[in-house]
């Protein structure tokens, strides 16, 4: 009887996790990026960028993008807004919620510009183009948005041999293509940052006393964990501070993986800590294992 109800428990946490996406994995809700001039470059490039940070985000293996489809029903009332007013509008929140998502991205291309390089004798050889993007990130938890940063990617720039040489690009159309292909190198170390990877304790497997010695982490091979893998346990609470919700993290313990025992769990030893993260979890306080920092997860 005691297996078939931890069997059950288990199977909660793993179906849990497909509704949020891979366990220890954020979902994010991505808007289809707008741009601040309506001109075909800049409509071309704030597409492309949108295609670009969707895949580049699916690669990082630290997060998982929402249905994009009923996503991209609300880019049209995005486009008479701000920003900041747009991410905290209820229909965004709502739909994004609705998608199991916990953080809405939405990105802007402030300026696209494709100029063509010429040879000696004056003739277009190819294009080189600059874009610059902006991105925000909102916690649909806190209602914040969390994140704001700019970038900027060319391809092949100047004139003469010299600017006709660093790119190959022959339209506007493939430049633009071509210096978003430079963003993965400024967009990976803003989706680390930005969207940790997490695991939940599925249960406390071994106790000396009243002490966890070994915990069941709801995270396998699939989110790259591996033997060796270091956790700090935290206890997540929301507080609400000058109106504003506020997501307080206190440390409980630390973790050491053991073994992977498939794609969904590994066991762990309690490094410290032990009689803390026992009693939360017999209390079903919300707790969250991070990796220890530097990582050692694969990125």
């Amino acid at each position: 009887m005691k297996s078939i109800v931890r069997s059950a428990f288990l199977f909660a946490v793993v179906l849990s996790g497909s509704v949020h996406g891979s366990a220890g994995k954020s979902v994010i809700a991505i808007v289809p990026f707008t741009a601040s001039l309506k001109d075909e470059i800049s409509t071309l490039a704030a597409r492309n960028a949108t295609e670009a940070v969707a895949d580049m985000i699916t690669k990082s293996n630290r997060a998982m993008v929402a249905d994009r489809t009923k996503m991209a029903q609300l880019s049209h009332e995005r486009e008479f807004q701000k920003t900041e007013n747009f991410l905290s509008s209820r229909e965004l929140v709502e739909q994004s919620k609705l998608l199991g998502a916990q953080y809405v991205l939405a990105g802007n291309v402030d300026s696209a510009d494709a100029t063509p390089n010429k040879d000696n004798h004056g003739h277009v050889t190819s294009y080189a183009a600059t874009v610059v993007l902006s991105l925000k990130v909102l916690d649909l938890e806190s209602g914040v948005v969390t994140a704001s940063e700019r970038f900027e990617v060319s391809s092949g720039a100047g004139s003469g041999v010299f600017g006709a040489m660093l790119s190959f690009a022959k339209s506007p159309q493939d430049a633009i293509r071509s210096a978003l292909g430079d963003l993965s190198k400024k967009i990976n170390p803003f989706i680390a940052k930005n969207f940790t990877l997490f695991f939940s304790l599925a249960e406390v497997s071994e106790k000396q006393g009243d002490a966890a010695s070994k915990v069941l982490l709801a995270g396998g091979s699939s989110a790259g964990l591996k033997k060796g893998d270091v956790f700090k346990v935290f206890e997540i609470s929301m507080m609400e501070v000058d109106g504003k919700k506020l997501a307080r993290k206190k440390d409980v313990g630390e973790l050491v993986v053991d073994a992977v025992e498939d794609e969904n769990f590994s066991s762990c030893t309690v490094a410290r800590g032990g009689q803390a993260i026992a009693e939360k979890v017999a209390s079903k306080t919300k707790l969250q294992a991070v990796p220890f920092s530097p990582s050692p997860l694969k990125k």
